[in-house]
């Protein structure tokens, strides 16, 4: 189903049709002008209809007498002036789509516009003055056959088109554009000759192209009603991944890893637009591909290092950001943090967005403390682990938990993906750690481990049979799949206090290095941004159970706190310090920069040398503070307050070291530093 209008009765109505349902005004269905075709539309011989979406219909036609091929797409004119659609003119339109295709490769090439009186079948009653636009014409399937083929895309193919969907995105971003109807109509996925392969992709002989920027604008047109840009790309890459997964038997353990990547990555995109925190497309670019011939290998990733930024623009964002890398930037003013949240029991930390949550809870990670550091051996990392007494296992809340679109209300199926994640982390947890010394590993490890998965994964019983760690890996990731695109053949019922303690237990009998540890559970942004309240009250309740082997650790807003949760027993409200411990990182990353002295400096210069570090143009043996210098405040404030300049040069005065520490706090704190020296007591 997908949403039409009537091409004979436009209405602002956005409910989801069949072609074959009909217009309660007029009688005739959606699908009517593909029904009934045009002959011809100016001088163009309409041949075959492509769809058609909300305002147009989409034809491919001929022209001349060698009948070259083109695209042609209508919309009734009547539909630009209907004020509820506020449709752009459409020569603004047309002028937008030329200016578009002409510096992107994914749009597809307007040749021509013009007006013509639009006749569908034989019938001149039904004729219709249509805008027109003649596009270049695309050898390939709408999206929604290519979906729909009979042979059921490849994991290199969903790939490929996710990639090609995400470079549209930004392709728009950079012209500061929305599509605003990016539904599988609108789509086309190109079938590439030979010669005109992409050497530089996946799958190198497809290419997604949009064909309709109908609806393009500078605002994105999101309401509860419609989707936006990011919304309808989540959507098209889940439906792709669940042809892969309707036949799992057929499916190579490649297939599994790419399906369980792209679940990670484009799962989050169906948030709330307003409350995203996104990585730029670019980054998501690359971490599919990454992801993609990564799958060709077992799971050993951390044996990449992290790769040199090249350029000024280039950057790693934290979401995207691998926790065997966080060592390289994390900086922990006087070994101060860390301590305050490897305390025993369940945990909040809490502040505010881009304070480092994220990146503080990644640096428990196993991965992160397994990490062999410059000219340090093995035998200091696996003492490192020892002397730590806890193993963090690291998951996502953003790209696991049900979100506001989905409808997974029983707790069960929550604690399941919940459950079947951290399990998977554990299989890799011992992974990792059998890469620094496999004499670490316990004999039969695999056993242990898989057997106390399956005592409480009920129709998990075939882990009990993995005959290797890189086996069991395997087997969890298929099922953490299914899980996560909805399946139920695997399910948690008991308790999550019983749960997580024998899967803690189980992982702790794996190594020696493990067996005098707490296991500690990292769930990252459990944000009631995105996670419906009502979804995740019972689920965090139930997670904050006390235990000597393990407990969980969370990264949120005050917001979650302020829930109401309850105890595990759900007899009383949560009592901060009884139940559970708070951190506020972004207050402690306030007083650390805002301290007297040159503490504040410091923390920022530390932080811009660890990422200079990584940068292949920086200029070596330069120290940050050189380059940006020092400027102070009280200056900059008598420079704004002296300038007759407009806004956009009075931005150059901002610059230097304690300008760039002020602004981290925030621009409340500099604003006040800016008033007390402009206007003086």
């Amino acid at each position: 189903m997908a949403k039409y209008c009537c091409f004979f009765c436009p209405s602002k109505d956005y409910s989801e049709r069949e072609l074959s349902d009909k217009c309660p005004s007029c009688g005739r269905t959606y699908g009517f002008v593909l029904d009934h075709l045009p002959a011809k539309i100016g001088n163009y011989r309409i041949t075959k209809h492509l769809g058609r979406g909300f305002y147009g219909a989409a034809y491919v036609a001929e022209a001349g007498f060698v009948g070259k091929k083109y695209v042609i797409k209508i919309s009734p004119v009547a539909f630009y002036g209907f004020k509820p659609f506020k449709k752009t003119p459409f020569r603004d339109e047309v002028r937008l789509h030329a200016e578009l295709a002409a510096s992107a490769t994914h749009v597809v090439d307007i040749i021509d516009a013009i007006d013509e009186t639009v006749v569908f079948g034989d019938d001149a009653a039904t004729s219709i003055p249509c805008h027109v636009t003649v596009l270049d014409y695309v050898e390939g399937d709408l999206l929604k056959d290519f979906v729909n083929s009979s042979t059921p895309p490849s994991a290199a193919s969903i790939c490929q088109v996710a990639i090609d969907l995400l470079q549209l995105r930004a392709e728009l971003e950079a012209n500061k554009l929305n599509h605003n109807d990016l539904h599988s109509e609108n789509l086309i996925v190109e079938r590439l000759r030979p010669e005109s392969r992409r050497p530089d992709a996946i799958d190198p002989m497809l290419r997604v192209m949009a064909i309709d920027l109908g609806s393009v604008s500078d605002e994105s047109k999101s309401t509860d009603d419609r989707q936006g840009d990011l919304g309808f790309i989540a959507e098209h890459v889940n439906t792709l991944l669940a042809r892969l997964l309707a036949k799992p038997d057929q499916m190579e353990d490649r297939d599994f890893r790419v399906a369980l990547a792209l679940q990670g990555i484009i799962g989050n995109l169906r948030a709330d637009a307003q409350n995203l925190r996104l990585p730029n497309p670019a980054d998501m670019v690359a971490q599919v591909r990454e992801s993609f011939y990564r799958a060709s290998h077992h799971w050993r990733p951390w044996i990449n290092p992290l790769s040199h930024l090249k350029g000024f623009a280039d950057h790693y964002n934290a979401q995207t950001l691998e926790s065997w890398d966080v060592p390289k930037l994390l900086v922990d003013p006087a070994n101060r943090w860390l301590p305050e949240i490897t305390r025993p029991g369940p945990q909040i930390i809490t502040g505010m967005r881009g304070c480092g949550k994220t990146m503080l809870l990644r640096a428990l990670d196993i991965h992160a403390r397994a990490t062999q550091r410059e000219k340090e051996t093995p035998e200091a990392v696996i003492q490192r682990i020892r002397t730590d007494r806890f193993v963090g296992l690291f998951v996502s809340a953003q790209r696991l938990l049900d979100l506001r679109e989905q409808s997974l209300l029983k707790l069960e199926y929550r604690l399941t993906r919940l459950f079947v994640a951290y399990a998977l982390q554990a299989a890799r947890a011992l992974m990792h750690l059998r890469d620094v010394d496999p004499a670490t590993i316990a004999p039969g490890a695999h056993t242990r481990l898989a057997s106390a998965i399956a005592d409480y994964l009920v129709g998990a019983d075939d882990l009990r049979q993995c005959i290797s760690l890189d086996d069991l890996e395997q087997r969890l990731q298929r099922i953490a799949v299914l899980t996560i695109g909805g399946s139920d053949s695997q399910l948690v019922k008991q308790a999550p206090a019983e749960v997580f303690n024998h899967l803690a237990d189980g992982l702790r009998a794996c190594s020696e290095v493990f067996e005098s540890a707490s296991i500690f559970y990292l769930l990252d942004d459990v944000s009631t941004r995105y996670l419906e309240i009502d979804k995740i009250e019972a689920l965090l309740s139930a997670l904050l159970f006390q235990s000597p082997t393990c407990a969980f650790k969370f990264t949120s807003e005050w917001q979650t706190i302020e829930l109401g949760l309850r105890s595990p027993g759900r007899n009383h409200p949560i009592r901060i310090g009884r139940d559970l411990t708070v951190f506020d990182l972004g207050e402690d990353v306030f007083k650390t920069i805002s301290a007297p002295g040159s503490a504040g400096k410091d923390f920022i210069a530390r932080i811009l040398q660890l990422r200079a570090d990584l940068h292949a143009q920086h200029p070596r043996q330069r120290d940050p503070r050189v380059i940006l210098g020092d400027v102070p405040l009280e200056q900059v404030a008598r420079e704004i307050a002296s300038s007759s300049e407009g806004a956009g040069q009075k931005k150059r005065v901002y610059r230097g070291l304690s300008c760039l520490t002020s602004v981290c706090v925030g621009v409340s704190g500099f604003l006040c530093a800016r008033r007390s020296e402009t206007f003086p007591r």
